[in-house]
């Protein structure tokens, strides 16, 4: 149950957009009116920034922003098919357009964050922390089985740890690949 619940949580981590830290950019979501919510940019070396994301329909977003050079369009249906261009507000530009503000900061508002372990990958890591728990738990049986020894015999303890190191490299295993995922 414990290993069922930690992944759990590690799938349903984070993938929200309410807000959120991405390229040094925290991004806050405000109030929603219609089709229009409010967002504040705060930076590590600017002042705030205020924006309003508008949904213009069929899969499109405009961010509009108070006082800065651009605004910009996102189309797309999620994170990975999602194309974003840059309107300049202005005649003269101090900067480029992504250079403040990256594409994966919006993509990452609008879309929410990619969670921090895919339900596949948890499957997995759950299925080798299962075989290594299933080792572990009948090592006898399988003492039985691999050795090709009759019902009568009685396994001594030490003759068991071969599985028992077994079951727990195979969860040793999982615990790796969580970690694997995790930083990947």
């Amino acid at each position: 149950m414990l290993c069922i619940s930690i992944l759990t949580f590690l799938v349903r981590w984070n993938i929200g957009n309410h807000q959120g830290v991405v390229d040094n950019v925290r991004y806050v979501k405000g109030e929603t009116k219609d089709d229009f919510t409010e967002y504040e940019f705060y930076f590590i070396d600017r002042d705030k920034l205020d924006a309003t994301l508008e949904y213009k329909g069929d899969n499109e977003w405009m961010i509009i922003f108070d006082d800065y050079e651009y605004n910009y369009r996102v189309v797309g249906t999620n994170r990975k098919d999602a194309k974003i261009e840059a309107l300049p507000q202005y005649d003269v530009l101090e900067t480029e357009p992504f250079d403040v503000i990256s594409k994966r900061v919006f993509l990452y508002m609008i879309f929410g964050k990619p969670p921090v372990l895919t339900i596949p990958q948890a499957i997995l890591v759950f299925l080798f922390f299962v075989s290594g728990l299933f080792v572990i738990i009948k090592a006898e049986e399988l003492w039985y089985i691999v050795g090709r020894r009759s019902r009568e015999e009685i396994p001594k303890w030490e003759d068991l740890n071969v599985y028992k190191y077994a079951g727990g490299a195979i969860i040793g295993l999982a615990a790796l690949l969580l970690i694997i995922f995790i930083i990947i």
